[in-house]
Formats: C-alpha cells, sequence, structure tokens
C-alpha cells in the first residue's frame, strides 16, 4: 500500500453521486463501511457517538467501480426517502464509459426493476457466473459472497469491473459469531480500499439520514492527519471503525504502526477514562490491543490499564487446581483467575478430550470503542483454541478463566490449570456452606455464585459477607424456570444464561445476550434475595426474557414489548406482585387507551411507545389469564417451517387468530380498536366466535 501521504496525492475526485439525494430512511439497523485505502470515498454518512461514519462508500481504485451500502435493504429500495434517486445515480455512475453495460443482479429484484428504466440491460442470477468487466455492473449482496466467490471477484474488480453491493456487518458477525474481518467478501472490497465495518449508526432526524458534505476525516485512510488538530475526536471514531474493519496485516494498519512505534500504552481506567477528543491516543490504544493478540504467551506483557480494570488478583503466589467439567455448552466456570500478563497452562486428560475445547479468559465480552469516553480499555477478553493435550495462553488484561464449547460435551472432562489464581465462586449443588466460608474470601477480583439454569458474575467485593449463596442461586434460577414456563422450554438449559457486571458496556443500561450484561450499579443487589424479593428487577427480568422471544410472535414493533411479559410473569410468579412503578390494572389500562385514542390514533403511535403498546398485551392478560399465552407460544414453537409465519402482516395476523381461538373470543374488533393492521381474511378466520372487548372500549 501506498503511505498515506502519498495515497492522499493519489486519491481520485469523487464524483457528485448525491445529487438530487437530501434525505435516506433508517433502513433496519444499518451498520457501517468504511475507506481504507487509495480511490476509496465516503458518499453518505450517519451520526453516531462522538462523530460521523459511512453508511455508503465508494471506490474507483484502478478503474474498477464499486459501491457499498450498510445495509442490504436499501438496495430493495425503500420507498421513503430519496434511495432510489441515490441508487440510479450510482448504477449511471457505474454505466458511464462502459459500452453495452448491462446489470447483472442475483437475486436483487428491485435494482434490475430500476435498471429497466434507464434503458439498461438486466440478466438475473442466482450466482455468481462468468462476468465481462468491460461491460457488466453487478448487483450483489456481500453477505452472499462464499469463500469460493472471492478469487473471481477480485479479478473481476482488478480488470476494472462495476459492483454494487450491501452489507450489515454486526449482523454478520451474530450470525457467524466471528468478527467481521473474517467476511468472505472482505478480500474482494480490500482490492478498491473498501472494507465493512462492525459498528452501527443512528439517524439525524425523524428516522432519516439527512444527506452532508463528506469530508476527508470520514475516509478511515485519511483521518490520520486530523489527529491532533480540532476534529480529532470525529477523526478517531473514524479510524477506529476502519482499523476494526481489516486484519491486522491489512497496510493501513501497518503504515499506522510504522507512524506510532514508539508510542507507550495507555493506562485506562474507571477513574482514568479516555474521551473522544484524544483521538491519537485512542487510535494508539486499538494498536496496542491487536499487537498482544498475535504474540506467545511468554512474550505478553500486563497492560498498564489491567490494573484498574479488571483488577489483579493480590496475596498469593499463582497456582495449580484441577477442575472437573460436567458437561455444559458456552462458558464453562472454573473459579480461577489470570493475572495480566502471566501464562496459564490448561492441561486435559487427554488429546481427545481436548478436542472442540477453547481457553477463555476475561467475563467482561462487551467491546466499548464506539463510546466516548472510555470508562476501561475497549476490550479486555480473549478466547485461544485448545491445541492439544497442554496449551499455554496469556492475556494482557487478565480475568476470568473459563473453558468454552459450543456443544456440551458426552462426558465430564478433568482438566489441570496452572499459573491461576482462586477466585470465589459457589456452585449450587456442589459447594458446601464451610466451603464458601473460606472460598469468598479468594484473592480473585471478581466472583461468581452459579446455579443450575443461571451464572451471575460480580465483584468480589460485593460476595465477600455473602453468607447465604445457595439462595442467590436458587432465587435465579427459578427466575429463569418462570421464563421458560411461559414459552414452553424445558427447565434444564443446554447453557446457563449468564449476567455479567461490567463498569462500561456496548449499549444501553443493560443488554440481552450471552452473557447479559449490566452495569456495576446492581452488583450488589443481584446478590441480595432480600432486595430482590422485595422490589424484584424489571432490568434482570426484562433482558433475561429477551433471550426467550421469537420472532414469529415478535411483530414489527414490538421486540421492547413482548419481552414484558416475560418481565411481568416473573414478577407475578416469583414476587408475587406487579411492579410498584408501572400499573396494568384495568383502570389504567382504559386511561391509556382513551388518551391514545383522542390523540390522532394511529399503528406507528402504537408501536413507537412499548409501554402503550403493552398495555393492550396486559388487557387480555387481566381478562384471560396466562393460559392463552402458554398455548398460543406452544403452538408457534410446534410449527413446521412451512406453516411459520414470514411477513409481518403474517405475523400480526397469526397472533391474532391464535390468541382469538386460544381465549374463545374474536379480538379482531380488539385489535382494530387498537389500530393494529389485520388482514380481512384474518378476521374472518375468527368471526365465528363472540366478541370480545375489555370493558369501557365498546
Amino acid at each position: 500500500m501506498l503511505s498515506l501521504a502519498l495515497a492522499l496525492l493519489t486519491q481520485t475526485v469523487s464524483p457528485n453521486l448525491t445529487e438530487g439525494v437530501q434525505r435516506l430512511p433508517l433502513t433496519g439497523t444499518p451498520g457501517t463501511v468504511a475507506c481504507v485505502g487509495p480511490g476509496s470515498f465516503p458518499v453518505v454518512t450517519a451520526r453516531v457517538d462522538g462523530g460521523r461514519l459511512p453508511l455508503l462508500a465508494a471506490s474507483n481504485a484502478g478503474g474498477a467501480r464499486v459501491a457499498i451500502f450498510a445495509h442490504g435493504g436499501y438496495l430493495g429500495l425503500p420507498e421513503n426517502g430519496d434511495t432510489r434517486r441515490l441508487v440510479r445515480n450510482l448504477v449511471q455512475w457505474m454505466a458511464s464509459g462502459r459500452p453495452q453495460a448491462r446489470l447483472v443482479c442475483i437475486r436483487q429484484d428491485a435494482v434490475a426493476g430500476l435498471a429497466q428504466s434507464l434503458a439498461l440491460p438486466v440478466e438475473k442470477r442466482n450466482q455468481l457466473g462468468t462476468l465481462d468487466p468491460r461491460r457488466d455492473i453487478l448487483v450483489l449482496d456481500a453477505h452472499a459472497v462464499s469463500e469460493g466467490d472471492v478469487p473471481a471477484l477480485k479479478a473481476f474488480l482488478k480488470a476494472g469491473g462495476a459492483w454494487l453491493t450491501a452489507s450489515t456487518g454486526w449482523g454478520w458477525e451474530q450470525i457467524n459469531r466471528k468478527t467481521v474481518i473474517h467476511m468472505p467478501a472482505q478480500a474482494a472490497l480490500a482490492e478498491v480500499g473498501l472494507a465493512i465495518g462492525p459498528s452501527t449508526i443512528d439517524a439525524d432526524q425523524n428516522g432519516m439520514v439527512v444527506i452532508q458534505p463528506s469530508l476527508p476525516l470520514h475516509a478511515a485512510y485519511q483521518a490520520w492527519d486530523e489527529l491532533n488538530g480540532d476534529q480529532a475526536g470525529p477523526a478517531s471514531v473514524v479510524l477506529l471503525d476502519g482499523l476494526r474493519s481489516v486484519r491486522p496485516d491489512h497496510p493501513l494498519v501497518k503504515e499506522l504502526r510504522r507512524r506510532d512505534q514508539t508510542a507507550p500504552a495507555l493506562r485506562i481506567g474507571p477513574d482514568a477514562k479516555l474521551p473522544a477528543r484524544q483521538g491519537l491516543d485512542r487510535v494508539r490504544a486499538h494498536l496496542h490491543n491487536e499487537s498482544w493478540r498475535g504474540l506467545p504467551a511468554d512474550q505478553v506483557q500486563a497492560h498498564p490499564s489491567a490494573s484498574l480494570y479488571p483488577g489483579q488478583a493480590t496475596g498469593t503466589a499463582p497456582a495449580s487446581a484441577t477442575r472437573t467439567l460436567q458437561g455444559q455448552a458456552g462458558w464453562n466456570s472454573t473459579g480461577l483467575y489470570a493475572n495480566a500478563g502471566v501464562p496459564i497452562t490448561v492441561q486435559f486428560a487427554s488429546a481427545a478430550a481436548a478436542q472442540g475445547w477453547r481457553i477463555r479468559i476475561g467475563s467482561h465480552s462487551d467491546q466499548v470503542w464506539h463510546h466516548n469516553p472510555w470508562s476501561r480499555f475497549p476490550q479486555i477478553d480473549a478466547e485461544w483454541p485448545v491445541t492439544g493435550e497442554r496449551t499455554t495462553v496469556a492475556s494482557a488484561f487478565g480475568g476470568l478463566i473459563y473453558l468454552v464449547r459450543d456443544e456440551a460435551p458426552t462426558s465430564a472432562v478433568r482438566v489441570t490449570i496452572r499459573g491461576a489464581h482462586e477466585a470465589p465462586h459457589f456452585k449450587r449443588g456442589v459447594t458446601t456452606a464451610n466451603e464458601w466460608k473460606q472460598n469468598r474470601a479468594a484473592p480473585g477480583p471478581w466472583a461468581e455464585i452459579e446455579g443450575d439454569r443461571v451464572i451471575v458474575t460480580v465483584p468480589s467485593s460485593s460476595v465477600r459477607n455473602l453468607e447465604n449463596p445457595e439462595a442467590v442461586a436458587k432465587l435465579w434460577d427459578e427466575v429463569a424456570d418462570h421464563c421458560a414456563d411461559l414459552v414452553g422450554w424445558a427447565h434444564p438449559r443446554a447453557r446457563k444464561e449468564r449476567f455479567v457486571a461490567d463498569t462500561q458496556i456496548s449499549a444501553g443500561y443493560m443488554h440481552a445476550g450471552y452473557p447479559i450484561m449490566t452495569h456495576l450499579d446492581v452488583a450488589d443487589m443481584v446478590v441480595s434475595v432480600a432486595a430482590l424479593m422485595k422490589d424484584g428487577s424489571w432490568g434482570h427480568y426484562h433482558e433475561i426474557g429477551h433471550n426467550h422471544q421469537d420472532d414469529m410472535w415478535t411483530f414489527e414493533g414490538t421486540v421492547e414489548v413482548t419481552v414484558n411479559l416475560f418481565t411481568l410473569y416473573v414478577y407475578d410468579k416469583l414476587n408475587k406482585a406487579r411492579p410498584a412503578d408501572r400499573a396494568f390494572d384495568d383502570a389504567s389500562n382504559l386511561k391509556r387507551w382513551k388518551e391514545f385514542k383522542a390523540n390522532n390514533p394511529s399503528h406507528d403511535k402504537w408501536k413507537g411507545d412499548a409501554f402503550l403498546a403493552l398495555v393492550m398485551y396486559t388487557q387480555m392478560q387481566n381478562a384471560f389469564g396466562w393460559e392463552p399465552y402458554k398455548k398460543v407460544f406452544r403452538e408457534y414453537d410446534a410449527l413446521p417451517q412451512n406453516e411459520r409465519p414470514r411477513s409481518q402482516q403474517d405475523r400480526r395476523d397469526q397472533w391474532m387468530i391464535r390468541m382469538s381461538r386460544a381465549v374463545g373470543r374474536n379480538l379482531g374488533p380488539f385489535f382494530e380498536a387498537w389500530h393494529m393492521p389485520i388482514t380481512p381474511e384474518a378476521k374472518a378466520q375468527v368471526a365465528n366466535l363472540p366478541r370480545w372487548m375489555p370493558n369501557g372500549m365498546d
């Protein structure tokens, strides 16, 4: 790659691709794309915390013409906003200078239709096939690119071909459980200085991205020169996203390391936060993060931030410990802590027993690169594959040690771990009361209370005086079992749910997933049975509820609605009450409906207010109890694939029909009163049932 300075001189001036384009809709949750090499340029940028990142980028490197959106929905040409005009501009740009240009559309009918209006021939295909770089404009979603497609795509672009594409990097990561740098399409995009990013963007106003002038600092390979100026914060946001979009051996990374090879690592922690305005320091943090991860264990040194967070085990020497793992999928807790920069060795009983296992150090798996400021180093966990009977690893940050397997082993596995420290760890049914009294004083700074269904990770200070960890584990097991009872799952789980407290998390006050992440302010409460039985915890019940949702009955606008059926069910069954600060009795519900009805009611307004929408669900629960919900959830779970609802309208229709039949009443008028769009065909299927409306809504 050319040096960054030379790249500035050789960059081709970008065309005006946004002519006639003022706004784009926020289609789904778009990701980001990055300009990581000469010839690439941002076309449309969108708001993120601390700056703006490309939503659409393009490149004319080497004579190729490539444009990539950060969400596949834009290739569907949504009607709102100016997407159609923008895609038209892109196609015209790609077609110019190509005699006999044609579109080759691989499962992209919307763009194919647009091309016909431009008098361009179209060839529709189901796979890549042979391409002519002198005339073909390929329209292919980057998610559909396989490893086998990459050589042909690279050759096509090197020869000056054109490619209109899209990708949502964060979505690919969730599905494939790998970082976006491993996406096959990245190798082809690298030929023209583009990459798919891992971040997400936000709307500027009213769900729309407003077209603004793109600046040089919005291109990652040009942002370095802004890191010491007034735009240091926004430039660092762009450069960090670009660095996270490419492999450690990418020319951009090599160039930045060359420029910054002598800079010391920074101390970042809860009391030493690093704001975005210190852009150069934030980029250096990323470079340090990448550099240690490829080193042999004996060369890994403790990062200066590690002592601030997650902390060190002190007062004892590293020792050897043997653990027996009882066949759990996911993270298997060892009750051991690795200090930063200290190698640990994991030894399995045999090479066969070691197959399929990974070693994890660190329970704090959230990456917070996108936040401003950083309250801890943005990435402090790491995993390594087990390579044989004995594997040695080291982390620059340290953390609790786990042995990880995607599927549960068929039998118990015995391992010996050397070089680690004991950490407080209670395991229900295994750890005795006397053992806990000793173990709660263990030197590891992080502790775990492990039940049969749920594991809670908190600072060790939260459990030093905990007398009855059995009651804590039992309570959280009951929370998980209540959620399972509502949705129709068996109580035993292949993988236990996890709650992990952290000083800074990737999104929100809490978020669902594996693990469920919370902030430290609830660490003491989560191990206090008295506090939980007195007031419950809406946040914890809500997030574990997300892990039980199904999109068959969670249609558009209800992700934050149907989840609270689990929240309310746990309150009902465990706490024997509704949460005191949220009233859903009949009188309160009727009041909310009347307010809704009196103020220009619409489905958009309904789905835009999660607690308003929840009223509709609680009205049915108040009248008919929980059993109809249980019945319907089990019906959905038993559906064969070909009978499952596919469109949003299918989901709404099926929900109304199934709930009507479950309660033995026609709920069509009730859904209509809440402005829920239901088809006449669906209403006809329940018209024979007695009509139902809550009192006061007739």
